[in-house]
């Protein structure tokens, strides 16, 4: 299936519906091929239900600012790019104020497919 996004734009931007024990919203996410884990901002979370204070386990992350730790906690479901997770661990994690979307789509969510990123055409395609 094939997706656009703003090739010229600071980041690929694709979105993303999350469920949770009160319901379910879309968000914009920036795809991320060097992010290992997905990383959800914790309002986000917490609108959605879950209790980001006393859920997951802390996990230790290596980020472009140095090494933290930061909760890791399971989402009912999530859905881009025509796949579908149930369950995927993602992490609770604050992002720069200036990247404005409401996470960070990475390589957990991705892996067992063929991805493409066209950022003349502006496409992903992604099998």
């Amino acid at each position: 299936m094939t997706y656009r996004f703003n090739g010229s734009g600071p980041f690929v931007g694709v979105r993303v519906r999350i469920a949770g024990p009160t319901g379910a919203f879309t968000y914009a996410f920036a795809l991320d091929t060097g992010a290992t884990w997905t990383v959800v901002r914790p309002g986000i979370l917490s609108y959605l239900g879950y209790d980001v204070d006393s859920t997951g386990t802390s996990h230790a992350i290596v980020t472009a600012m140095g090494a933290t730790n930061a909760p890791r906690l399971p989402v009912q479901q999530i859905d881009a790019l025509g796949i579908f997770a149930a369950g995927l661990r993602v992490l609770c994690r604050q992002l720069p104020e200036g990247l404005r979307v409401g996470g960070v789509l990475g390589l957990d969510f991705l892996r067992g497919g063929r991805l493409e990123v066209d950022f003349a055409a502006g496409t992903i395609d992604l099998d």
